[in-house]
């Protein structure tokens, strides 16, 4: 769910993939330039922009891959957190499952109505 679209300021949905690409159109970066400048693969960057992790899911990157993004591009505190909240836009429900200290069943009915990933097992071990 990393790829979860958010609204910005200017109302176009976007995915993480979706601004690594725009970063890459407005930095006047290519690819290559984006793998050498972070150190990640080849398949790892292609996956990003291409919004696919080749099992049919979107891509899900991890923290650093995010921040390894971000240093590339030589993003600012707040382009980085708008990365991060695009990366991972269940953190702030977690934050709020841990205020309000809910149990899980109530945490998952939060996240269910999010269309987010749920805690714990979903399956019978």
């Amino acid at each position: 769910m990393a790829n979860t679209p958010c609204r910005k300021n200017d109302n176009k949905v976007i995915t993480f993939s979706d601004a690594v690409n725009r970063y890459l159109k407005t930095k006047r970066m290519t690819q290559a330039d984006l793998i050498r400048k972070s150190q990640l693969t080849r398949t790892t960057v292609s996956r990003i922009c291409r919004n696919s992790n080749d099992k049919g899911s979107s891509y899900q990157p991890t923290d650093r891959v995010v921040m390894s993004i971000c240093v590339a591009f030589g993003l600012n505190h707040t382009q980085t957190a708008e990365m991060f909240d695009l990366a991972f836009p269940y953190f702030p429900y977690w934050n709020e499952i841990i205020e309000k200290r809910m149990d899980i069943f109530q945490a998952n009915a939060l996240l269910d109505e999010q269309g987010l990933p749920l805690l714990g097992s979903q399956t019978e071990e």
